[in-house]
């Protein structure tokens, strides 16, 4: 968020210092500033041909879960799971703005305690349109805000779908 000019929304917030496995902290990496850069200049989120053609360059912009889901991530902080899993009515207006609640319960799992939050929606990720796709979502009645990706019997398999389609989309582009 810091590489796209947006500062940190998360600073000088309080948390509890956790370590970590040292094998968890070498397996992932996050993605750097000009991967970043690079990932968001890309035709999803400045236009493509068509909803079959996302790696093209065109006049549209779909905002469908390919477009939310790494915005969310990067500026939300959010899970591909905890993304995945939410309701349309996990997104509430609260004390002059609008939040994110991840939560357990009805088709919903967080990894640990610490999951269970409400995080305000970035400024620039309500400038960019998220509340109006959260509104088209509830006014077709939608239960969930990224219904092509609900969850199924297999808890994770919602997110290797994603996974497969973003890094299809990653790769081409």
């Amino acid at each position: 968020v810091a590489a796209l000019g947006f500062g940190n929304p998360f600073a000088g917030t309080l948390h509890k210092k956790r370590e970590m496995r040292r094998d968890a902290v070498e397996t992932r990496t996050a993605l750097d500033d000009e991967f970043q850069i690079r990932l968001f200049s890309t035709p999803v989120w400045h236009g493509c041909l068509s909803a079959r053609r996302r790696t093209k360059p065109g006049p549209r912009i779909i905002r469908d879960a390919l477009f939310w889901l790494p915005l969310l991530a990067a500026f939300q902080g959010l899970r591909l799971t905890e993304a995945l899993q939410l309701f349309v009515e996990d997104i509430v207006p609260a004390h002059g703005t609008h939040w994110i609640c991840v939560r357990r319960g009805r088709g919903r799992r967080v990894k640990t305690e610490a999951g269970l939050r409400e995080v305000p929606i970035h400024p620039e990720i309500q400038r960019i349109g998220f509340l109006d796709y959260v509104a088209s979502q509830r006014a077709a009645e939608q239960l969930r805000l990224f219904p092509a990706y609900a969850p199924t019997a297999d808890a994770f398999a919602h997110a290797d779908r994603f996974s497969k389609t973003f890094g299809y989309y990653r790769r081409a582009v």
